[in-house]
């Protein structure tokens, strides 16, 4: 409850805060001024509970109209006014609502939910309310590129098609009538004053490798209704996506410098000209609306205005419980267990279970926790003899393989040193004398267990390694790769002599070496 006090107002109270803390305390402690002390103290309340209250989350798929934004955060729809930074949420179902898009006339927000299982189409009204269901594709991968100037949404599916790609597709939220674009690939688009569509074929490849140039890469075409789509973007092979026209000019996404910003170009594909310049974040899923464009940089939502040319932070805070960060009991570690392996003797078990390194003797369900850091998370483990484990650990920064006490005495110690590349997988030879271990790009190493030594290194795998196990005596290393030629073919490393030699035929496919 907040008292009002005749006479004193919040603006009265904003002036007091702006004075000195000496005429603060002064008047606090004066008795004469009782109401005023009585005023700083539902203030300083006031302060307080906003503070506390009110705290930042992560946010994505933004959509912008006029001064409103309406974002994705905790799964659920979120309102934010520009001129006033208020924040309300605008949905609560279990499942996820995301790819928001608001109508011409501000009104109607448009949004992919869950709330009867597949995810679908909704609409509500802007200011809340019961979401009407306009869709019934039980695919996945829809998406919703914005609204058209005559009240239609734009968007993605499969569900309307016999092709194995999917398609843009208008539909009318009064009557549920669609229409399917005369494409027979598009995903993204935007449409010109004329009429013409700025799209783009493929779908995002989905892998988040940065800087992608592979087949399905995105590239921006240009289709007016009449001739063949023309290619506007197909002089750079990296990533071109996210098209939105404002003013006689296509603003989107590219990563023509390194990291995915702002770019535009005129309705032919030239006079290009780059709008951010954001250095590490990628910008993903922009809206723009009047010449302002809103989008996902890191966990936060930028602004930036085409006129002035400059981008702003939204300062968003959620009046949230925030749940998902509540500390959680876990009752059954054992469904939790991600990694594991049993000792040389077979008399322990070392476990992985949500990050965390235990060991437990094979007759005992007593577990003991051997990483005791705090914010330490481990990924695989295996045992280099019944004393000694070897764990994929990301204790020095980055995922190394660290050599700790089965017991937990002493500290960990990293056998591996300097990756550059995240280290996926590895293996320890049964005499404990080495460790294989591959990275993401497919690269081979042994290492000497004692010291860390890099004894052999492939990288020569044309399409990735699959597996990787050691023989009985410790000798060789099995290894099964793919070829050119889509076979998978099993190789031998030879630990006397390093040199790794074919054992089966190209021509045939042959896998899980043991």
């Amino acid at each position: 409850m907040v008292t009002y006090l005749p006479g004193y107002g919040f603006g009265l109270l904003k002036r007091w805060l702006c004075k000195s803390q000496n005429q603060l305390i002064h008047l606090y402690n004066n008795p004469k001024h009782m109401a005023i002390r009585t005023l700083l103290l539902t203030g300083a309340l006031l302060v307080s509970s906003a503070s506390f209250g009110q705290q930042k989350g992560y946010y994505r798929t933004p959509t912008l109209h006029g001064n409103t934004v309406i974002f994705t955060a905790e799964g659920d729809l979120w309102k934010y006014d520009i001129n006033t930074s208020l924040c309300s949420r605008l949905t609560s179902d279990d499942g996820v609502e995301l790819n928001p898009a608001i109508s011409p006339d501000g009104k109607t927000v448009a949004f992919l939910g869950q709330y009867e299982g597949s995810t679908e189409i909704y609409v509500m009204d802007i200011n809340g309310g019961v979401p009407r269901r306009l869709t019934y594709e039980l695919t996945n991968g829809q998406l919703i590129s914005g609204w058209t100037k005559d009240g239609k949404i734009l968007y993605r599916s499969k569900g309307n098609t016999v092709l194995p790609q999917p398609q843009l597709i208008k539909l009318d939220p009064a009557n549920l009538k669609k229409e399917t674009l005369p494409l027979w690939q598009a995903s993204l688009g935007s449409f010109d004053d004329e009429g013409a569509l700025y799209f783009t074929r493929f779908p995002n490849q989905g892998s988040k490798t940065k800087r992608y140039k592979g087949g399905l890469i995105e590239q921006l075409w240009k289709f007016n209704g009449r001739q063949e789509a023309t290619s506007l973007t197909g002089d750079f092979d990296g990533t071109s996506t996210s098209p939105m026209y404002y003013n006689g000019r296509v603003y989107f996404l590219s990563d023509r410098d390194g990291t995915m910003n702002l770019w535009s170009m005129d309705k032919n594909g030239k006079d290009l000209k780059q709008q951010t310049h954001s250095k590490g974040w990628d910008l993903q899923m922009p809206s723009l609306d009047a010449g302002r464009i809103v989008y996902q940089k890191g966990a936060d939502i930028y602004l930036y205005d085409i006129a002035a040319d400059n981008e702003k932070l939204l300062n968003i805070n959620l009046v949230s419980d925030f749940d998902q960060r509540k500390p959680k009991w876990i009752q059954k570690p054992t469904n939790s267990i991600s990694f594991s392996d049993v000792s040389p003797k077979g008399t322990y078990v070392a476990i992985v279970s949500r990050g965390r390194l235990f060991v437990s003797p094979a007759k005992s369900d007593r577990w003991v926790e051997i990483t005791r850091k705090s914010g330490i998370r481990v990924k695989d483990v295996h045992f280099i003899d019944d004393k000694t484990i070897a764990a994929l650990s990301d204790e020095g920064g980055e995922y190394e393989v660290w050599k700790v006490n089965a017991d937990g005495s002493g500290e960990a110690r990293p056998i591996t040193k300097g990756s550059k590349v995240i280290i996926s997988s590895f293996a320890v030879s049964p005499n404990g004398k080495y460790i294989a271990y591959l990275d993401k790009n497919d690269v081979l190493r042994i290492a000497e267990t004692a010291t860390g030594d890099i004894k052999f290194n492939y990288d020569k795998s044309y399409g990735g390694i699959n597996e990787i196990s050691w023989s009985p005596n410790s000798t060789f290393l099995n290894i099964s790769q793919n070829l050119e030629n889509l076979n998978a073919q099993i190789n031998v490393i030879d630990t006397r002599s390093m040199k790794m030699t074919p054992v089966t035929t190209s021509r045939t496919n042959s896998y899980n070496p043991a």
